[in-house]
């Protein structure tokens, strides 16, 4: 018998087939794309009482098992028997004989996974590329992608990064791979090696800024694998957003009726240029009323606080897309979650149970589905900047007899000032003492002087 779910049971507006999560096809190039990765162990498959979030990562939804102000609260007892052993244990491979019963908290695991990688770790996009989708003459191994990248300026699958090269190209390779693998502390060194052409602040309170992010997207081909399995490029669409690298279907925003129902819950969705300009005015928004944002984390997590402060329910681009002004999920809207329906329950963070029952399925676009195109290539800080000085003289009467005004473009580099610490040296590692109060090196790219129209 066929079944149906996604929007209902029934045939008339269910779904047959619908696409929830992904095997990465292709280097991963945000760490939103590891929202596919579940943050749950297979002991609590036999216990209540436990929260699930799916999609945690990259996604800042609160969980309504955790008070607003906190992001761990305890758990109920569960029991770890003989079916938990034959499963492989708990996460970290413990195993127990008898009856054990375990006192487990609930976390908030979205907000301490947000918090742990995002400003510590990201995807450069240096792997090897050898799927099973590449003819043989376009597989690659890491080091002929590093080499090329390095070498001959091909670009990565991130195509944002590009090298900084301090020494030869030749030595940079070989800090980070040798005979077709990765060295053993490459990964420590790569960042050292890359420059972002392009990163955005998200400190900004611009909404022409925001609304050129928003479309960085607009006009691109997106990879598409329909049921036949075979691979295609699709578009280029306006302003594509999806929740996946190889969507399931084409662009749900150019069919209409049943269709449209149906690639919104395997394709990806199109914008109109009217919702990324209410988008972007509901994200300066947010900005403004969370900034300034001291670390990427800060800007992707939600808020800890009393639960009548709506910051606490969402990170800020998913409170923009929950703006009553922007109309992207307007159509999932109206089946919610109220009050009434929570009767009876003890839930620790009643606000974060309430909402469209559509939140987090594939049709709905969140806060990670926006952060999978842009969110490689945020910073909470600048490090290209446009200084201007002024100097004059003055003779005995302390009449300005001439003066002048100059421009210099500086920027911040991998490098630290002094070369005695390595790039890749955290700061609490480092032993030049220059270099602890001064910082990474700045390099003077521009210098002119302004004429009397410039000034």
């Amino acid at each position: 018998a066929l079944t149906y779910f996604g929007a209902s049971h029934f045939p008339q507006s269910g779904q047959s087939f619908i696409t929830d999560r992904e095997i990465p096809l292709a280097p991963l190039t945000s760490l939103a794309q590891l929202r596919h990765v579940p943050q749950h162990s297979v002991d609590n498959l036999y216990s209540s009482g436990f929260f699930f979030q799916n999609h945690a990562i990259g996604n800042s939804f609160a969980s309504p098992g955790v008070p607003s102000d906190r992001i761990r609260a305890p758990g109920w007892p569960f029991s770890l028997d003989m079916w938990t052993n034959s499963h492989g244990g708990t996460i970290d491979g413990r195993t127990y004989h008898g009856a054990f019963f375990h006192q487990r908290p609930n976390i908030d695991r979205s907000y301490a996974a947000n918090h742990l990688l995002w400003d510590d770790y990201f995807f450069s996009s240096m792997a090897a590329q050898d799927d099973r989708l590449l003819g043989a003459g376009g597989r690659r191994n890491i080091e002929e992608v590093v080499r090329a990248f390095f070498t001959d300026a091909t670009p990565l699958p991130n195509e944002r990064f590009v090298p900084y090269v301090a020494a030869t190209p030749d030595a940079v390779v070989g800090q980070l791979v040798g005979r077709g693998s990765p060295t053993a502390d490459g990964f420590r060194k790569a960042a050292a090696h890359l420059m972002v052409e392009g990163a955005f602040n998200v400190n900004s309170v611009s909404v022409d800024a925001w609304k050129t992010m928003i479309a960085s997207a607009h006009r691109k081909r997106v990879a598409v694998m329909e049921a036949g399995g075979v691979p295609s490029l699709d578009g280029p669409a306006t302003y594509a957003v999806s929740r996946f690298s190889m969507a399931n279907g084409g662009s749900a925003s150019s069919a209409s009726g049943r269709a449209r129902e149906n690639l919104r819950w395997q394709g990806y969705r199109e914008l109109d240029e009217a919702q990324v300009e209410e988008l972007a005015a509901a994200i300066v928004k947010q900005v403004k009323s969370r900034g300034p944002f001291r670390s990427l984390a800060e800007f992707v997590n939600r808020r800890l606080g009393p639960e009548q402060d709506e910051r606490t329910r969402y990170g800020a681009l998913q409170a923009a897309l929950e703006d009553p002004g922007v109309s992207i999920n307007d159509d999932y809207r109206d089946f919610r979650i109220t009050e009434s329906d929570l009767q009876g329950t003890t839930y620790a963070n009643r606000s974060a149970a309430l909402g469209s029952r559509y939140e987090g399925s594939p049709p709905y676009v969140t806060q990670a589905d926006l952060l999978n195109s842009m969110g490689s290539v945020l910073c909470v800080r600048s490090d290209t900047f446009l200084l201007r000085g002024y100097g004059e003289s003055r003779d005995a009467a302390g009449k300005v007899v001439t003066a002048a005004w100059c421009e210099a473009v500086v920027q911040r580099v991998p490098a630290y000032l002094e070369p005695s610490d390595a790039p890749e040296a955290a700061p609490g590692a480092l032993v030049s003492t220059i270099n602890k109060r001064f910082g990474r090196r700045f390099e003077l790219l521009s210098f002119r002087w302004l004429a009397p129209a410039e000034r």
